[in-house]
């Protein structure tokens, strides 16, 4: 690439200003493009500022995006923005975060991807990678934008990244050396407008794979694994009905390797993490941790170890008999229906926020069998109330927020019971992501807690 190729970084997020960062240190000329007003994206603007990259907040200026050699765009904004469609029509590149980034890395890349699970796959695998690599990089879609240390890595380490689909939209040439693909479910409707547009983002994990490289892949999952037959990679399988030669599978009391030898790699009564999916997302970070020659014995010592990653089904505390479980990262309804199928005591669950699905009613039967009370909350709740079925009295309540849905859950509750937040939508009717609604409610507990103790 020709120095002081003009660039332009469309959004001030995280990655966003990561991506402005790293190609400035490369010498690109870089102008940051926001929509919200600077003093929503003031720190952003201040780190900007420091480094005399140029910026713009409150609008996308058409004449300095088109002038562009090439656009980096968050994940936030869709392709549907205009001038992102005169872009495209004017065949300027349009590039994601993660697929600059990887022009710097010399790291081989492990990249997890699906609709549930991301999290605790990619914690996991960075987990025990790191056994074995202490260096190894964990981030992506989680924690740490990969331009944040994509140039600082070296090849005997390893970047074990989160892809979401709307990062994996703008791939060029990203390479994993293993990609991981969990499931999916229909999940950001609202943004790829069909499931197999969601899919084909998401197999974009692997389309520049080569014949040295791994695809771990769910063989439960039947969109998976028919997915999956376009890859020119390696092959190897995990789940109940894993196969292949080489594939890590579980059965009700076991997580075992196949590769000519049947070995037991951990029992499940071993692990911190409860529910079958979660058995899934480990048997993922197995078959990949051996894809990169990690030995079992470090791979059984991790799991072991593992604790649930924060937000998902994580076990806030007890107070009269009655446990509390933050599940904020549950943003569809597959995530929720997983955490119910949990639990078997009486669940008193809270959903809503903004709804990324058109119909909610497959969830009818196992809020039946699971739930005792649903709590509806945000801007979803009328919708949710229509799909789920709920025809008035006592099987649910509507609210307008988390904290008043908080309040009905303890009133509801009785000893025995789990008060659950698994909100199956979006948090961006109310919160900036599902970090911030998680810890409110992990705040709510905390408060509770303090006035039983005074009392």
């Amino acid at each position: 690439m020709k120095e002081k190729m003009n660039v332009v970084v469309m959004g001030m997020g995280k990655s966003g200003i990561s991506a402005a960062m790293l190609l400035h240190r490369h010498d690109f000329s870089v102008f940051v493009s926001e929509m919200n007003q600077e003093n929503r994206v003031s720190e952003a603007a201040e780190k900007l500022g420091k480094k005399n990259i140029r910026f713009e907040t409150g609008k996308h200026s058409p004449d300095k995006i088109l002038s562009a050699d090439f656009i980096v765009v968050s994940p936030g904004i869709p392709n549907s923005v205009p001038v992102i469609q005169v872009a495209q029509k004017n065949k300027i590149p349009i590039y994601s975060e993660i697929e600059v980034a990887s022009w710097f890395c010399k790291a081989p890349i492990i990249g997890i991807t699906g609709s549930n699970g991301k999290t605790t796959t990619t914690s996991l695998i960075g987990e025990i990678l790191k056994t074995k690599y202490p260096n190894a990089f964990v981030g992506g879609n989680i924690g740490i934008p990969f331009s944040d240390k994509a140039d600082k890595l070296t090849s005997d380490d390893f970047a074990v990244l989160e892809l979401s689909s709307f990062q994996l939209e703008h791939i060029q040439t990203f390479h994993p050396h293993v990609a991981v693909l969990l499931n999916f479910t229909p999940d950001h409707l609202d943004r790829h407008h069909s499931f197999r547009a969601y899919v084909d983002a998401k197999c974009k994990i692997f389309a520049n794979q080569k014949k040295d490289d791994y695809i771990v892949y769910n063989a439960d999952d039947a969109a998976v694994a028919s997915s999956v037959l376009r890859s020119h990679s390696q092959f190897v399988s995990f789940g109940k009905n894993a196969y292949g030669k080489n594939n890590v599978f579980y059965d009700r009391e076991r997580i075992f390797h196949q590769n000519g030898n049947l070995i037991e790699i951990v029992k499940l009564n071993q692990l911190n993490l409860v529910g079958e999916h979660n058995y899934s997302n480990v048997s993922a970070a197995v078959a990949a941790a051996l894809c990169v020659k990690v030995p079992i014995e470090n791979i059984r010592k991790s799991i072991v170890q593992f604790q649930p990653v924060e937000h998902r089904i994580e076990f806030v505390g007890t107070l009269d008999g009655v446990k509390y479980y933050n599940d904020s990262k549950a943003t569809n309804s597959d995530a929720t229906e997983k955490a119910l199928q949990s639990f078997s005591q009486p669940v008193i669950l809270l959903a809503g926020g903004h709804a990324k699905e058109k119909d909610y009613s497959h969830l009818t039967s196992i809020i039946e069998q699971r739930v005792k009370k649903t709590i509806l909350f945000g801007e979803s709740r009328e919708q949710l109330y229509r799909d789920l079925k709920f025809d008035g009295g006592n099987a649910a309540t509507k609210v307008d927020d988390l904290e008043s849905a908080f309040r009905e859950a303890r009133k509801a509750a009785e000893q025995g019971d789990v008060i659950l937040l698994s909100p199956a939508c979006a948090s961006t009717d109310q919160y900036r992501n599902f970090e911030e609604r998680g810890t409110h409610f992990k705040k709510l507990f905390a408060e509770l807690a303090e006035i039983q103790n005074q009392k």
